[in-house]
C-alpha cells in the first residue's frame, strides 16, 4: 500500500519543518507529501524549495499547491484539494504542528493490513491534554468532550490508548483513509478557516456509513500546538467554536426536539466554562456569550444545515493572522 501524506497549513513554515522532518525519518517512506498552502507570505513555499532536494533522495516527491488566490481560507477545502490530486491507496491527513514517531506510517499500515475491512486509522496524540477528574465530570454532564482509558465516543477521545481499538470518529491531526472513501464522501467545506471539527464530522459521517475505523496506541505523534486558534482574536475564535460545534451537533445527531434540547442544554455548558474560563483569560465570556446569542438567533438556518449568515459575520469578525511586528493580515 502506498500512502500520500497531506498537510494543510496556513502561516505554518515555524512547526512544518520538524512535521516533514519526522515524515523524512519514516521506517516505510511514503509515496508522495503534498503540502496545501493557504498562507498570505512566502514562507512556507520557501521552506518547500529548501527541503526538496532531501525528500528527493529518499525517493519522495514533495507536491507544493497554493490557495493564495481561492475566495476562503479553509482547512477543510484544503484538505479535499489535496485528496483531489493525491495518488495513494492510503491518504494520511495530518496537522502542519504534529510530530510522527518514525513508526507511524509503519504501525498505521500495520492495522490496515490486519483489519481488512478498516477505512480508516489514527495513531495516539502522546501529549494529549488530560482533563482532571473535576473538569472531565463537568465535561461529561453537560457533552462538551473529554477523554476516556480505552473508549471513543461521541467527543470522547480515546486516552489513555493501550491497544488497537474500534473508533467512532478520528482526529484530524492525523488520521488516514483509504482512497476509495473519497468516492462518496468529503471534508465538508462550509466550515472555513480551521475548520473546527470538520475531522469528526468526516469520521463520524463514514463510522455511520458503516466504515470500520480504528486508533493504534503503536502510531505515535506529539502535538507542538502552535495553536492557529490563539492568533484569532477572540470575537471571531469564539464564534468559529460555538457555531462549527452546534453545526456539527445538527449535522450528526439530527434537528429533532431532542436534539435541539441536548444542543441547548450543551450550550449551557459551553457558557458556564466560558465564565470560568474568564477567571483565568479575560475577555473570554462576553464574546462567548455573544457567540451563543448569535447561534440561537441562526438556529432555524442551523437546521436547515446552512452556515451563511454565520459565515458572514465569522468574516467580517475576522483577524486571521499578525506578524512579528504585531501588524493584522485579512482573511482575502
Amino acid at each position: 500500500m502506498k500512502v500520500s501524506v497531506i498537510i494543510p497549513t496556513y502561516e505554518g513554515a515555524k512547526t512544518l519543518k520538524y512535521c516533514l522532518n519526522s515524515i523524512l525519518y519514516q521506517t516505510v517512506k511514503p509515496l508522495e507529501v503534498i503540502i496545501v498552502d493557504d498562507s498570505v507570505t512566502d514562507d512556507v513555499r520557501q521552506l518547500v524549495y529548501e527541503v526538496k532536494d532531501k525528500f528527493k533522495e529518499e525517493g519522495i516527491e514533495l507536491v507544493y499547491l497554493n490557495r493564495r488566490n481561492k475566495k476562503y481560507r479553509s482547512a477543510a477545502r484544503a484538505r479535499n484539494e489535496g485528496a483531489k490530486v493525491a495518488r495513494g491507496d492510503i491518504l494520511l491527513f495530518v496537522d502542519d504542528d504534529v510530530i510522527l514517531n518514525k513508526r507511524y506510517l509503519e504501525s498505521v499500515l500495520e492495522v490496515f493490513r490486519t483489519k481488512s475491512k478498516a477505512l480508516g486509522v489514527q495513531g495516539l496524540i502522546t501529549n494529549f491534554p488530560e482533563p482532571s477528574p473535576l473538569k472531565r465530570a463537568f465535561c461529561k454532564v453537560f457533552r462538551l468532550g473529554t477523554s476516556e482509558p480505552d473508549r471513543s465516543g461521541w467527543l470522547i477521545y480515546p486516552y489513555p490508548l493501550t491497544k488497537v481499538i474500534r473508533c467512532c470518529w478520528l482526529s484530524g491531526s492525523n488520521m488516514a483513509v483509504r482512497r476509495e472513501v473519497f468516492k462518496f464522501l468529503k471534508f465538508d467545506e462550509n466550515l472555513l478557516f480551521y475548520s473546527y471539527g470538520e475531522d469528526i464530522l468526516f469520521s463520524w459521517t463514514l463510522s455511520s456509513l458503516g466504515g470500520r475505523l480504528y486508533a493504534t496506541p503503536k502510531a505515535k505523534v506529539f502535538l507542538i500546538n502552535r495553536s492557529v486558534r490563539e492568533s484569532l482574536n477572540p470575537k471571531a475564535r469564539e464564534l468559529i467554536l460555538t457555531a462549527y460545534r452546534a453545526y456539527l451537533w445538527i449535522r450528526i445527531k439530527r434537528s429533532g426536539l431532542r436534539s435541539l434540547v441536548e444542543l441547548t442544554w450543551s450550550l449551557l455548558g459551553w457558557l458556564l466554562a466560558g465564565l470560568i474560563e474568564s477567571f483565568r483569560k479575560r475577555g473570554v465570556f462576553p464574546w462567548r456569550l455573544r457567540a451563543t446569542m448569535l447561534v440561537l438567533k441562526e438556529l432555524k438556518e442551523l437546521t436547515n444545515l446552512r452556515l451563511d449568515a454565520l459565515n458572514g459575520i465569522i468574516c467580517e469578525d475576522m483577524v486571521w493572522f499578525k506578524d512579528e511586528d504585531g501588524n493584522s493580515e485579512g482573511i482575502f
